[in-house]
């Protein structure tokens, strides 16, 4: 007779007490509980509050005492170290036994010290559903393509203040992929989410398996789905959800295999529990019994996706900036969750720009702009190779009255930061040169910034610990105990997310973002500037005359047209604050009469220096808002600025787009130290 006492008479300890009444080699010896249990399973059994009322009562426990821990996992050592002291040596453990390796390791230093006897309850481990599931998995080892596996229903208070996502089904999960051998320790994974109501992580291999765990869905789903041979529809869907009545299962576990499907016709509780006595009484085989140490690579398993996710990092944004510091931070092993507002990335100021891969050439005025883009402009190159325009002639033109920089400063400036040019004219745009003092050829290039949006979703792509969320918008921020909360919205649905590090890489948004967080917000200059795209007379030519109210003309990447830009045409509306509160929104202003009459001003002004401003048609118009540090007009000064503003949360100041591979590479490393405090 195996003497059992049932410590915790919550929902999971009420229905494992029905169930040892059932066992004729089991004894309901007593329950511990706070309060006096309510159900009337417990009606003629003694009820203590501790284990000091447990020892009063019944003397030191012997061999066959054993303590079914039906508690919540954060009291789980506490109450072994109570019953430990009144002598217990046999447990039955509830899943997880533990979310971190300190908690692991107590438990494993408390069973070898004391010598004790540890089951740990998991009762799909027993079922015929996962014999026959490990069946179907090792005939068909070779043809799996990808598994899906959903355990999901609504979790009510109070219970659903004592669960997470990770301590409610995850454990199951798990439990069944071991046991079916679709996964083993260390497999590796990405958390694609994660927040207290729900996670979602994908191991990656020869076979995709995704895995979803959540607490809030209305649907109550516990579905495994095999997929072979790269089909769409399943070849196995395994349904975990069984619905049990007051006599018993109403509904049984069903398994479906070419469209034919049988229920599973077993009490897994009741089968695990046979499993448990036999075990503690000698009298049954421990060859399929799940012991600790059975167990512990599934606990550890555990313990790796709640340290993982614990270390997921979001970025929002997917500008060029907001991208690569996601690649980069992927790289370093960590989970990257991307929002970006748009459809698509790269729609904002890294595509509406004039695509130059700067030099330096631009910046006469502010040394440490041009040297910063001087010595990055090669490591953009090689990384956006394909994307980059080679075959230009690029001109640098300095006007002869209204210009900041005449030739004599420009040359200067050139030889200083060992720029080289050519005195040479534009061959196909029509310029004046009574209007221009000097023409420089200059080995510039430009890029195509939708080469670089497919370059990088190619790399998105590739990296399967990076998640891509388009058409996601973050409403709200907050600090948790171990990072960060983030709600966002898809469309009308509002999720959560939990992170441990924060990128903003919003742009335009960058005060905004903030704002969500409660931090003190900067002030900036904000302008809404227009870029016409033209069909023009010549081709793979751009020149800009600078340095002043001026203007230029670029190739649109590889395509034959145009990008216009002028200094003063160009800007809608500009406003010096913390946010850009424009009057008129880019509805407005992308009205076609109100185009062709900007249009119009261009061909006024660019005329005298272009006699073939009369041969260009615009075709549409690029809108954008440009953030620029105010106060700058003296250097016209672009800088990338990341600061931490946060611990954990940093955000991107973006200057010239040259900046954005190595300054990635710097905010990953920072990233990675981060993380490593926090050990």
């Amino acid at each position: 007779m195996v003497n059992i006492t049932i410590i915790g008479a919550g929902v999971h300890g009420t229905r494992i007490a029905n169930k040892y009444k059932k066992f004729k080699n089991a004894k309901l010896k007593t329950v511990i509980s706070r309060g006096k249990p309510k159900d009337a399973i417990f009606f003629d059994v003694p009820f203590f509050s501790s284990a000091i009322g447990w020892e009063k009562n019944f003397g030191k426990p012997d061999k066959r005492d054993v303590f079914d821990i039906s508690v919540h996992q954060d009291s789980i050592i506490a109450v072994m170290e109570d019953f430990i002291k009144i002598g217990a040596k046999n447990f039955v453990l509830p899943k997880p036994i533990a979310i971190t390796k300190k908690e692991l390791s107590q438990i494993q230093y408390l069973a070898h010290h004391h010598k004790l006897k540890i089951l740990v309850a998991s009762q799909w481990h027993y079922s015929k559903l996962v014999e026959e599931v490990t069946s179907f998995v090792k005939k068909n080892k070779s043809k799996i393509s990808s598994v899906d596996v959903v355990f999901s229903r609504s979790f009510k208070s109070p219970r659903k203040e004592s669960y997470t996502a990770t301590t409610a089904f995850l454990p199951h999960i798990l439990q069944i992929l071991f046991d079916t051998k679709l996964i083993k320790g260390k497999s590796n994974f990405v958390v694609e989410n994660s927040s207290d109501n729900s996670i979602a992580l994908r191991y990656v291999g020869k076979k995709n398996i995704h895995i979803v765990s959540n607490i809030t869905d209305v649907k109550k789903t516990e579905i495994v789905k095999i997929f072979l041979n790269g089909d769409d529809k399943p070849a196995l869907v395994a349904n975990f959800s069984g619905i049990l009545g007051s006599g018993g299962f109403v509904k049984y576990p069903s398994i479906t295999i070419a469209k034919k499907e049988h229920q599973v016709r077993e009490d897994v509780l009741e089968k695990m529990i046979s499993s448990s006595l036999k075990y503690f009484s000698g009298n049954g085989s421990d060859n399929n019994i799940l012991t600790l140490h059975r167990y512990l690579p599934i606990a550890k398993e555990e313990i790796r996706i709640v340290e993982h996710a614990s270390k997921l990092v979001v970025v929002i944004g997917g500008g060029i900036f907001g991208i690569l510091s996601a690649l980069e931070i992927a790289k370093k092993g960590y989970s990257v969750v991307v929002f970006e507002k748009a459809s698509e990335i790269i729609t904002g100021a890294s595509l509406v720009n004039q695509c130059r891969v700067h030099m330096g050439y631009h910046y006469p005025r502010d040394e440490k702009t041009a040297r910063e883009s001087r010595r990055t402009n090669a490591i953009f190159e090689r990384f956006f190779d394909k994307a980059i325009v080679k075959d230009l002639n690029n001109y640098y033109l300095i006007a002869k009255h209204g210009s900041l920089t005449n030739p004599e400063d420009f040359h200067q400036f050139c030889r200083k930061l060992r720029l080289p040019y050519k005195k040479s004219w534009p061959v196909e745009a029509n310029l004046s040169k009574e209007k221009i003092s000097l023409s420089a050829k200059v080995p510039e290039k430009i890029f195509d910034a939708n080469v670089i949006r497919d370059i990088l979703n190619k790399k998105i792509a590739m990296t399967p610990n990076m998640t891509l969320l388009t058409k996601t918008e973050v409403v709200g921020i907050k600090k948790n105990s171990d990072g960060f909360n983030i709600i966002y919205k898809t469309g009308k649905v509002q999720k959560t997310v939990n992170c441990g590090a924060i990128i903003n890489a919003a742009y335009g948004n960058i005060n905004h973002i903030n704002s969500l967080f409660g931090l003190p917000l900067n002030t900036y200059q904000y302008e809404l500037c227009e870029m016409p795209v033209v069909k023009t007379p010549w081709s793979k030519e751009g020149w800009s005359v600078i340095d002043g109210p001026f203007f230029g003309v670029m190739p649109f990447g590889f395509s034959k047209k145009y990008l216009f830009y002028d200094v003063e045409l160009s800007v809608l509306e500009r406003v010096v604050g913390e946010a850009p509160n424009f009057k008129f929104d880019i509805p407005y202003y992308n009205d076609e009469k109100r185009r062709m009459r900007r249009f119009d001003n261009y061909k006024k002004k660019w005329a005298p220096y272009l006699e073939d401003i009369e041969k260009c048609q615009p075709i549409s118009s690029l809108y954008v808002t440009r953030v620029v540090l105010p106060k700058k007009e003296k250097t016209d000064a672009r800088p990338t600025i990341i600061n931490e503003v946060f611990p954990g949360f940093w955000q991107i100041f973006s200057g010239k787009v040259t900046t954005s591979v190595p300054r990635a590479i710097e905010l990953g490393i920072s990233v990675g130290k981060f993380f490593k405090r926090k050990k």
